[in-house]
């Protein structure tokens, strides 16, 4: 076989499934012209060969380094100007991987190392954007006027050795801001950076501290995560490639959340083959908690284990086991992280928490001040009560250390969550104020998925449901197991009209987070995409299951009424409405649908029918006449 060196252009197509989903025809219609008007050209006009496609995407070869990044950085430049008719949720975009090796000609295909190289590169990039290998970026001295990113070694699954990676990023377009064209400096540089395109999995986020070693005395209070790969105990097929990448996703899942640090892969992840006790584990590298597992075959199942250890009490708070068909585990794969990373997260909260009761709140630090007010605020969800005690805490935080975003975040969502209990008089001046404090938060750290929800949240809520999308898919993609994100934006596909996506989206929160305490709010989304579709029966079902958990929210007695009336069960609806008048003196009924803010006027009028059927008055009906 012949060899040769070459440079490898690999690119591939971001979330190429998710548009297929949300519309097959359009997007293969605007990905065949892509290929046609833009990237074919480009390809051939630099010199490329196209080798194959690879699903989605294209395996390139150049004679010449410089020529394939010239290719690929004008591939990126043109494509970001494309798609400008289309919803931002249906952009198309490419995540492009350079590198120069050599390679083995097998017929009109290219195999070898270096090829799987230039793979791990495209799955390193950014959407929309290119990573090269070092000895790409040695080629290009003197010869392109373009900046890289200097990204580090990176450790690449199936290549031997660290690959030397350099990053480049298209400049995007500066952002629509909707329903704001004029906003104070800081306010804009802060929501530009909420809704800026994000890393997607897996490039690595800020919070994974690699090769780091934390000082135990030097720390603030706030947990270290260590991780390492899971035990193989299978004493035939070696499942270490299993063990490590589940592992490896886990660490990328869990550093998408900002309260607490997680080591980086290369301080850990050498203990997986030796023995090692929890004690060692924090006073060498600081590391409070351990994540680890273990993977057990059985038959054509493979049962996987994982546990969360106290490292300084050597406590485990939290276990789970996970039973899989061996032909279905890569399919499941991302849902079982996705889940053992939101179940870690309540589990080492409330672990926290109960550690700091019996402390004086005058000798607590701002992240213990923070983890005692997220202990007042989930305490008693079923209510307001502990929503002033709990902002006291993250404002005493705040006193504290003035830029700590994740006690502003936190604020941001007491100061949401308590705009509902406004809903009869001032619901939008509330909003306001959560809005403003989620934009402080994101001020000072854009990447903060607590702000970015809350953001989106309030942003919803105050008509903005464009905004609202862009700040919660933000969120999402910094952190994807954050469940009531998906809540977030289960809502924001209801007030758009989006319903079948709404679903989805509830069901997401439900997979992550089956027990969590203030389900009863996510589910309602759902409750109201089945009402708007005229699915009434489960409409009722799934708002009853909502108002069993919490039988004063307006909004899930209000979702119950309307189904109920419109299944002709008036008498039971009626009920639910003068429970809803007996918890919210004076609520009007235009005050409630202001509350429910959708964009089509016929949805606002279906909604209304169905309260009207239940016996609430129309006082605007009233009025006109």
């Amino acid at each position: 076989m012949e060899r040769r060196l070459a440079a490898i252009l690999l690119t591939d197509m971001v979330g190429y499934s998710r548009l297929i989903g949300l519309d097959e025809e359009g997007t293969i219609a605007r990905q065949k012209a892509h290929r046609e008007e833009v990237i074919d050209p480009k390809i051939s006009g630099h010199g490329g060969r196209i080798v194959k496609t690879t699903g989605d995407g294209l395996l390139v070869e150049f004679p010449s380094v410089v020529d394939a990044v010239r290719c690929a950085i004008d591939v990126q430049r043109e494509l970001v100007a494309r798609d400008t008719d289309v919803p931002k949720d249906r952009h198309i975009q490419y995540r492009i991987g350079i590198n120069l090796g050599d390679i083995v000609v097998d017929g009109d295909d290219i195999l070898g190392d270096g090829v799987n190289v230039a793979a791990r590169l495209e799955g390193l990039a950014e959407p929309g954007g290119i990573c090269i290998s070092g000895a790409v970026y040695d080629h290009l001295a003197g010869k392109l006027d373009v900046a890289f990113e200097d990204a580090g070694e990176q450790t690449v699954k199936n290549v031997s050795r660290p690959v030397r990676v350099w990053r480049w990023r298209v400049e995007p377009p500066a952002p629509k801001l909707s329903g704001e064209t004029h906003l104070p400096p800081v306010e804009a540089a802060a929501r530009a950076l909420a809704v800026a395109a994000p890393n997607e999995r897996w490039t690595t986020p800020e919070s994974v501290e690699r090769n780091s070693f934390i000082d135990p005395k030097a720390r603030d209070g706030s947990p270290v995560i260590a991780i390492v790969p899971f035990k193989n105990l299978s004493s035939g097929f070696d499942f270490s490639y299993l063990s490590e990448g589940l592992a490896d996703d886990i660490l990328f899942s869990l550093s998408g959340f900002r309260w607490f640090k997680v080591l980086g892969r290369s301080s850990t992840f050498h203990l997986a083959d030796q023995r090692f006790n929890l004690k060692d584990l924090y006073e060498t590298f600081g590391a409070t908690h351990l994540v680890s597992g273990q993977i057990r075959p059985s038959g054509r199942r493979l049962r996987i284990s994982v546990e969360l250890t106290d490292c300084r009490s050597q406590r485990q708070i939290w276990s789970a086991r996970y039973d899989e068909n061996v032909d279905r585990l890569f399919e499941l794969e991302d849902q079982i992280v996705a889940q053992i990373a939101s179940s870690i997260v309540p589990a080492l909260e409330e672990a926290e928490m109960q550690a700091l009761l019996n402390k004086a709140p005058s000798s607590l630090s701002a992240y213990e001040l923070l983890q005692r007010g997220n202990w007042h605020l989930f305490s008693n969800l079923s209510s307001y009560d502990a929503d002033d005690e709990a902002a006291r805490c993250f404002e005493s935080a705040l006193k504290i250390d003035p830029n700590y975003a994740a006690a502003l975040a936190a604020l941001a969502y007491v100061k949401y969550r308590g705009s509902y209990k406004y809903i009869a008089t001032n619901f939008h001046e509330h909003l306001e104020d959560a809005r403003q404090t989620a934009l402080q938060a994101l001020a000072i750290d854009p990447r903060e998925p607590r702000a970015l929800r809350y953001l989106g949240a309030s942003l919803s809520m105050l008509r903005d449901q464009d905004g609202a999308w862009q700040a919660l898919q933000h969120s999402i993609e910094l952190c994807p197991s954050y469940a009531t994100a998906y809540s977030g934006l289960a809502f924001v596909h209801d007030f758009r009209g989006d319903f079948e996506d709404a679903k989805i989206a509830a069901d997401q929160t439900m997979l992550l987070r089956p027990h969590d305490p203030i389900l009863h709010r996510c589910v309602i989304s759902k409750s109201i995409a089945h009402y708007q579709t005229g699915d009434y029966e489960t409409a009722e079902r799934i708002a009853q299951n909502s108002v069993r958990t919490n039988a004063v929210w307006w909004m899930s007695n209000a979702m119950l009424a309307s189904s109920l009336a419109q299944q002709g069960k008036i008498a039971a609806s009626q009920l639910v409405v003068e429970r809803i008048h007996l918890n919210h003196p004076g609520l009007k009924m235009e005050k409630l649908l202001d509350g429910m803010p959708f964009t089509n006027s016929d949805h606002i009028e279906h909604l209304k029918q169905g309260l009207v059927k239940a016996g609430w008055e129309d006082s605007s009906a009233a009025a006109g006449s």
